[in-house]
């Protein structure tokens, strides 16, 4: 029908398809013979059989094939031509698969009613077996599975890192019960080891603030600024950059100190090192360099 409506003609392609199903069909054709072969002489199936043969196999499927080879040209009949003349003779093909349905039905069904009896003995049978395993299991597994499933588990999540408490463990016997203690005591020695990783990362970072850092004004100090400034001027080498260098005091310092006392000198300095960052770019490193002298490196100036 698809073919007939598009009107296209049949290539390579769809020709070894079509090759294919007919191939397929004569499989089946023959399984029917061999089925009609082996079971009992039967007037109906007979009939069916003999019907399928002359209306599907005899009339439908050549239809289609002379409907295929026709598509796309003034003999091909029209869809609904076809589709009349083809239900027609496909009915033949149904009412053999409802038949044969209905006789296989039917022997299954004696079958099943001789096997009843030995079915109910085996089923008792089964069942009594599998109560006996399904308590055997029980057991195992309250005694035996479940805590070493509890155990690996807490095994695998202390060795990737998750040192939580687990809930509580269910009745064990003794051996695994130490095991369970044993993981434990791991996990506690565990958290402790982080802890004290934790602290010895935190002061070495404070340690490397603290040498970094000018105590009065929070500016980077002599010795960060200089390791700064070593790093920048090998990357402006190696890129071809400038880099500029601005090195000042405060005029007059030393009579601030005398005149004012050296609390408001260590005002002016705090002073100094919370105006003049509002006025800097982010790549550039301001410090306290000695004393009234502060340093700027500006990467990238002339």
């Amino acid at each position: 029908v698809m073919r007939l409506k598009s009107g296209l003609t049949v290539d390579p392609e769809n020709a070894r398809h079509i090759a294919l199903t007919l191939g397929r069909l004569s499989f089946v054709r023959a399984s029917l013979d061999n089925l009609a072969g082996a079971m009992e002489p039967n007037a109906r199936r007979a009939a069916a059989l003999e019907a399928a043969e002359r209306g599907f196999f005899g009339n439908a499927i050549p239809q289609a094939i002379a409907a295929v080879r026709a598509a796309g040209s003034r003999e091909a009949p029209s869809v609904a031509e076809f589709t009349r003349s083809y239900v027609h003779d496909l009915a033949s093909a149904q009412d053999l698969r409802i038949m044969t349905a209905d006789l296989s039905e039917a022997k299954l069904d004696a079958m099943r009613r001789g096997a009843s009896q030995k079915v109910f003995v085996s089923a008792s049978l089964t069942v009594a077996v599998c109560l006996v395993m399904l308590l055997l299991g029980l057991l195992f597994r309250r005694l035996l599975f479940r805590p070493l499933t509890e155990a690996k588990g807490q095994m695998l999540a202390i060795a990737r890192g998750d040192l939580s408490e687990p809930e509580a463990a269910t009745n064990a016997g003794s051996e695994i019960g130490d095991m369970l203690a044993g993981l434990d005591a791991i996990r506690g020695e565990q958290r402790w080891r982080r802890e004290l990783e934790q602290r010895q990362v935190e002061m070495a970072r404070q340690l490397k603030r603290l040498s970094e850092t000018d105590m009065l004004t929070g500016l980077l100090n002599r010795r960060a600024i200089q390791e700064i400034a070593l790093r920048q001027i090998g990357e402006a080498d190696w890129l071809g950059e400038r880099i500029g260098l601005v090195l000042f005091d405060i005029d007059h310092f030393k009579w601030i100190n005398d005149t004012l006392g050296h609390e408001a000198g260590d005002e002016v300095l705090r002073a100094i090192a919370r105006e003049i960052p509002a006025l800097l770019r982010p790549q550039d490193a301001f410090a306290r360099f000695g004393g009234e002298e502060f340093l700027i490196l500006l990467p990238g100036a002339s």
